[in-house]
């Protein structure tokens, strides 16, 4: 009786897994910022840094056209590029393919991305430096820093996101710390 009830609470997960994604995902500060000043990457073909960007918040976007989740958040994060304050905020969408910027346009257009840049970290630069567990990750970046993660599959249009991205811009965030 036991093993058919933990059966069952386990598949529960499976099937309202957007129901679990919606109430836990949340970032989590960490209790060291990394710093990943010096962690070079591709932007339009050309070699840049995050000290080339003058954004006071980068949200650090990892992800792979091979990753279905990635796939699946992609649009919603199109749309908040839009949603937050661009002088405030920057979007990377840092791919992890291999096959360079025209895999990554390929599917920018099957997925009606129009409003993200193109960033490619072919080498896996950033992954390696802050020893990735998975993707799609989503860092919060200030000065330089990771303040901030977020693992697995988001919701980019949800208000709760929305209102915790925004609270990084005034200091405000009362995270977990890790």
């Amino acid at each position: 009786m036991i093993k058919l009830i933990q059966i069952l609470i386990f598949s529960s997960f499976f099937y309202y897994k957007p129901l679990y994604s919606e109430l836990f995902n949340s970032f989590v500060k960490l209790e060291e910022p990394i710093d990943v000043s010096e962690i070079i990457f591709y932007h339009k073909n050309k070699k840049i840094s995050f000290i080339n960007i003058q954004k006071d918040i980068i949200i650090l976007n990892l992800w792979a056209t091979w990753c279905q989740p990635c796939l699946k958040e992609m649009p919603s994060l199109d749309k908040l590029a839009v949603e937050l304050n661009e002088n405030t905020f920057y979007i990377i969408p840092l791919s992890q393919d291999n096959g360079g910027v025209a895999v990554i346009k390929e599917y920018y257009k099957k997925l009606d991305i129009k409003n993200l840049d193109i960033f490619v970290d072919a080498n896996q630069a950033f992954s390696n430096t802050i020893f990735l567990r998975g993707i799609p990750s989503t860092f919060i970046i200030k000065n330089n820093k990771i303040i901030a993660k977020l693992e697995g599959e988001v919701n980019w249009e949800n208000k709760n996101i929305i209102e915790e991205l925004e609270s990084f811009q005034w200091n405000k965030y009362q995270l977990k710390v890790v």
